[in-house]
């Protein structure tokens, strides 16, 4: 497994503290993994550096806090029929187009440029959308899946019913927006009030693992510079940060 590094080095380093102190996953398997730093990388690096671990049959995560590599990205890797994407976040990421793609709408960029076959979309855990986000995706054959769904179901259950549909595809790219889960996790001001849990989100990601046709992950997180609007992260929440990712990381691995 390659793991990218396009975050603060701060966190970069808790991160590997927590896979080199405790290398083992839940499976009782010794994580395997390389890493590599990205935080520097241009756009387009960073797209050539996914399409060469894609070509070679390599599987990768990668940890990013600015959407323009995720956008780039896509560009770069979404050509043709054979690749599905599973969007595990609080938003549907399909707000009016203006200026280009951003966190708030690449999911509609990609669909308007016809990088991806709408009906090879799924959402997992959406709970905060207009209801012109909502209308466009359903119009576009979009699956979409709120907390209430999971909660009904099971998490163990839910996962039998997208995965069915996910085996299909050729290749499956996944990206989870840390604003997914519940807001007692990081606050209230970068999760979701009735978000999915620690232990749901994990049980999802080992779900998605095991998919023999999984190719790669991105996870977004929030940015750890202070935005001007007095939302910077603590030192609390940071370490909260480094023992998730650490986890995350090695039930991916």
């Amino acid at each position: 497994m390659k793991f990218f590094f396009g975050v603060d080095e701060r966190l970069r380093e808790g991160i590997l503290s927590g896979l080199y102190d405790f290398p083992v996953n839940e499976n009782f398997k010794r994580i395997l993994f390389q890493y590599e730093n990205i935080d520097e990388y241009s756009f387009e690096r960073f797209s050539d550096k996914i399409s060469e671990t894609m070509k070679d049959g390599s599987r990768s995560i990668s940890l990013l806090s600015d959407h323009g590599l995720l956008s780039s990205l896509f560009d770069s890797v979404m050509h043709g029929d054979d690749l599905g994407l599973v969007l595990v976040d609080s938003r549907l990421k399909s707000q009016s187009i203006t200026q280009g793609a951003n966190k708030y709408n690449y999911l509609r960029y990609i669909l308007d440029k016809g990088l991806i076959d709408p009906r090879k979309v799924i959402i997992i855990g959406a709970s905060n959308f207009s209801t012109d986000e909502y209308y466009y995706l359903k119009d576009q054959g979009v699956r979409i899946f709120g907390p209430k769904q999971i909660f009904q179901l099971g998490v163990d259950e839910f996962a039998d019913v997208f995965t069915e549909d996910v085996l299909r595809w050729k290749k499956l790219l996944a990206v989870i927006d840390l604003s997914v889960l519940d807001s007692s996790v990081l606050g209230v001001n970068m999760g979701s009030i009735g978000g999915l849990g620690n232990r749901e989100l994990i049980y999802l990601i080992q779900r998605l693992k095991s998919l023999k046709n999984f190719s790669m992950a991105n996870i977004m997180i929030p940015s750890m510079e202070d935005r001007g609007d007095g939302l910077r992260m603590t030192k609390a929440k940071i370490n909260v940060l480094k023992k998730l990712l650490s986890k995350f990381l090695k039930e991916f691995a």
